[in-house]
């Protein structure tokens, strides 16, 4: 019996026939002609021929949270295989270390400021330049193709420390000819005045351009460090805590050898910079999703931990994006924004913590257990194992089971477990 990967492959090449370059070419060149699933069905498949296997709608979740903002953030427990998705996904699409469109970038522990980053002038008055600086310079100079930059282990030190400069100038994002440019990422300051004229020439009109994605690798055990809001709010958060061991063994690797494809920026680039570019042409949209997170809202303001304009804005941006390009419906948009934007800013031991945690149960699985005394995470999950297909918000409301458990076991909970 024809196994499924490989019905699907020559299916997909059959769809894609029509669009090769007549003069020869492979259909690796024409990608661009494709549509957004058929892109990210053969990104799939590239990845799975490779030997790793991911949760359904990870790839089409991870194309949307970079699309939304070109910052996301992978966070889980060390070996689930969150580095290698970012290297995969950037070969997938033509980026890779050789042609110098993917750079990882191992943070070190002693990182405390954005010198060690973006680079600095020594004591001699020498600019060193910093490991990302290069790559944003070429990414400038190249600007119709993506550059993908994997920071691994992001939380080694202190983000806030070495990642503030880039988060401010990320929010300085404007659009301009077409293009997304920000203020630039070097003052006059960070160069010596002595024998730096070159290196101000080089890198002093820099900016984040819109063909550069920053994808932070994130373990959460006790030698790392945890987030502030900042950067939360900053970034769609991907938890990796589905583990299949054995799913590597349904495989048929020996039909699955696709070609790396060819994508311009236009894949990747975001659309959207403000909740006004949407209108008026998405506004019966806006305000449905809007409304909803309002009433989340309310719930979220009782411990202080209502959501501000800027996850307003991306939340809508992800769900026009998953909508416009038929990948996730509504609902299941909403619920993976609310898993990625909204709980991992949810913490604390005080009691509001936990009437907040049983309220947004209420909002996510529609059922109240306010009434409840005492312990009650394991009746909860009881209730969310035998309704779970009916669920409304199922990951939302899965989570929100994990993080009450471990307040009545600890007094305390987070969204990282």
């Amino acid at each position: 019996m024809m196994n499924i990967y490989q019905k699907y492959y020559e299916q997909y090449y059959l769809e894609i026939n029509a669009v090769e370059i007549e003069t020869g070419e492979g259909v690796s060149e024409k990608m661009d002609d494709l549509t957004i699933k058929q892109k990210l069905s053969q990104i799939k498949n590239y990845i799975k021929a490779q030997g790793f296997t991911y949760p359904d709608n990870l790839i089409e979740n991870f194309y949307l949270s970079l699309k939304t903002k070109p910052f996301v953030l992978l966070a889980g427990i060390s070996g689930t295989g969150k580095t290698k998705l970012v290297q995969l996904f950037a070969e997938a699409i033509g980026c890779t270390s050789e042609n110098e469109r993917f750079k990882l970038i191992s943070v070190k522990l002693d990182w405390n400021d954005s010198a060690d980053l973006l680079g600095y002038s020594n004591i001699s008055g020498d600019f060193q330049t910093g490991p990302i600086l290069e790559t944003i310079k070429k990414a400038s100079n190249d600007l119709d193709n993506p550059y993908l930059v994997c920071l691994d282990e992001m939380n080694l030190a202190r983000v806030e420390y070495y990642f503030s400069d880039f988060l401010s100038k990320m929010e300085t994002r404007y659009f301009e000819d077409n293009r997304i440019k920000t203020d630039k990422i070097l003052s006059k300051n960070e160069f010596d005045a002595r024998d730096n004229t070159d290196a101000l020439s080089k890198y002093g009109n820099l900016y984040l351009p819109d063909n550069l994605y920053i994808i932070g690798t994130v373990n959460m055990d006790e030698t790392t460090q945890p987030f502030s809001k900042k950067v939360l709010d900053r970034a769609n958060t991907i938890e990796f805590n589905q583990i299949e061991l054995t799913a590597f063994l349904e495989e048929d690797y020996d039909n699955l050898k696709v070609e790396n494809l060819k994508l311009s920026n236009e894949f990747l680039k975001t659309n959207y910079l403000k909740l006004k570019d949407l209108l008026p042409e998405k506004k019966e949209k806006i305000t449905e999703i809007t409304e909803e997170l309002k009433e989340l809202n309310k719930i979220l303001k009782k411990a202080n931990l209502q959501v501000g304009y800027r996850i307003r804005d991306e939340i809508n941006f992800y769900l026009i994006e998953a909508l416009d390009k038929n990948l996730m419906n509504k609902t299941t948009a909403f619920d993976t924004e609310i898993l990625q934007k909204v709980l991992p800013r949810i913490q604390g031991s005080s009691l509001i913590i936990k009437k907040v945690l049983v309220e947004l149960f209420k909002f996510f699985a529609g059922k109240d257990y306010s009434t409840e005394n005492g312990q009650f995470a394991d009746k909860m999950w009881k209730y969310y194992e035998t309704n779970k297909d009916e669920i409304k918000y199922s990951k939302s409301a899965e989570k929100i089971v994990y993080m009450l458990r471990r307040y009545e076991e600890d007094s305390f909970t987070s969204y990282w477990l």
